[in-house]
């Protein structure tokens, strides 16, 4: 017999560990599409506005496949973790005013005076970071034999269209998830019927001999009773059970609940438990599918809550710090980076709860993916280059100004010299990385768990 049950004991642990890695495989299959559907975004309406796209790639490293239609190089490299899409001429030339070199003694030139300098004393100058983002950018236009023009000749609103896509593909991918999810699977929602009722409220898990009843057993609540009021309130959702419960305290109420088809009425007294307000009986689930309505306000929910996530961030990560240090457990709603959403993917489809179905894991890893696309659409639409929301002002900057010229009856400004902006887009990249190391690092040694 203690053979057997080895046995059984390591086919399942070989159950669980299959299934976990399964789950890991899933986010990180989900993550590459739904980065590569981002880059699909930019690039669709970038090559419909006559944009010069030199390359798509699903992966990072070494290209194990690529292949050239129409100027473009479509490739497959060798880690699976992202992709990007190449638009060239992101930056164009500078005004002829604006400080482009600098020599050994610190003196600075302009693009004016770089260009009635000879090649040769040009490669003396150290040119500024933001002229080395041009010089590769032009280098870059220069080499290609892509058709099609650089994108700062693109008009404003051309611009701005080309980079909200990509964020804009991920704001649909998190709306289809959800819609699968709720609507295609349905999920578990607790009823006011009752699952079970516990004899007693004991705090070391099983009852004694001695042990007083709980107060559900005490009021004669059975499995299979429906609460329909408590102190004289109707009651319809479990949720107004648990809030009714949680305001009555440990003063008595009057329950409503239905057996058989008959209305019956009893005095029940809510104990507090560590700080819960306890009846003992639990819900009894029962599966629900939603409508596009419940889909649209949770979308709206999931957006408010990932943009709160996002602006509270800096202190999430210190708090994050704080819970290594201290080696205290992170809440469930601390951020992560794609480490920790790897994990919960893995929990979810090993879970050994026997209520949750293959259909609730299923569910919840689409729930998962639908909140891992939100968080890619509102992070990117933030208004900070190198974000695409960084790019999305800066072509509304540039529509502008040119606006505000044709108004003034003044000559048309051109294009904005976004590569001007590279000093603040070294520093966004350093705090980036340093915010995903954190990450990382928190969602290895201390990993958010669901239970």
């Amino acid at each position: 017999m203690g053979a057997c049950e080895g046995q059984r004991n390591r086919s399942k642990g070989s159950l669980t560990t299959m299934l976990y890695a399964l789950g890991i495989v899933a986010m990180i299959l989900g993550i590459v599409v739904s980065v590569a559907l981002h880059e699909v975004g930019h690039m669709v309406p970038a090559k419909k506005f006559g944009a010069i796209v030199a390359r798509y790639m699903v992966g990072f490293g070494p290209t194990l496949w690529s292949r050239t239609v129409n100027g473009t190089e479509y490739g497959l490299k060798a880690i699976l973790l992202g992709g990007y899409v190449s638009i060239l001429g992101m930056y164009r030339k500078a005004n002829p005013n604006t400080v482009v070199y600098k020599d050994s003694a610190r003196h600075r030139y302009t693009q004016a005076e770089a260009d009635r300098m000879s090649p040769a004393e040009v490669a003396d100058l150290k040119p500024t970071m933001a002229q080395q983002a041009r010089l590769d950018a032009l280098e870059q236009l220069e080499e290609t034999e892509a058709p099609g023009r650089p994108f700062y000749e693109l008009t404003w609103w051309r611009k701005a269209i080309v980079m909200f896509s990509g964020p804009f593909v991920n704001l649909i991918l998190s709306f289809i998830f959800l819609a699968i999810a709720l609507c295609g699977i349905g999920y578990q929602m607790p009823t006011t019927t009752i699952a079970s009722v516990e004899p007693c409220l004991a705090a070391q898990g099983s009852c004694q001999a001695g042990d007083a009843k709980s107060p559900a057993a005490q009021a004669g609540i059975e499995r299979g009773d429906q609460i329909v009021a408590w102190n004289g309130h109707s009651v319809s959702t479990w949720d107004e059970v648990r809030h009714a419960i949680a305001d009555t305290g440990e003063h008595q109420a009057r329950v409503t609940y239905v057996r058989d088809g008959q209305r019956h009425t009893a005095s029940i007294t809510p104990q507090v438990v560590q700080g819960q307000t306890l009846v003992g009986f639990t819900s009894q689930m029962s599966h629900h599918r939603g409508d596009l309505g419940e889909v649209m306000s949770d979308e709206g929910k999931m957006m408010v809550g990932t943009a709160g996530v996002i602006v509270r961030l800096p202190q999430q990560l210190w708090q994050t710090v704080s819970d290594i240090i201290h080696h205290q457990p992170r809440p469930t709603s601390s951020v992560m980076s794609v480490v920790g959403v790897a994990r919960i993917s893995g929990e979810i489809a090993s879970t050994p709860n026997t209520r949750v179905t293959a259909g609730d894991r299923v569910g919840s890893f689409l729930s998962l993916m639908a909140s891992l696309n939100m968080a890619l659409f509102v992070f990117n639409v933030i208004p900070l280059l190198p974000l695409d929301g960084g790019h999305i002002l800066g072509a509304f900057y540039e529509g502008a100004r040119r606006r505000l010229a044709l108004v003034r009856g003044k000559p048309d400004p051109g294009p904005s010299d976004s590569a001007r902006m590279m000093p603040f887009v070294a520093v966004v990249w350093s705090l980036l990385i340093i915010m995903t190391v954190i990450l990382i690092v928190a969602d290895i040694v201390n990993p958010v768990r669901l239970g």
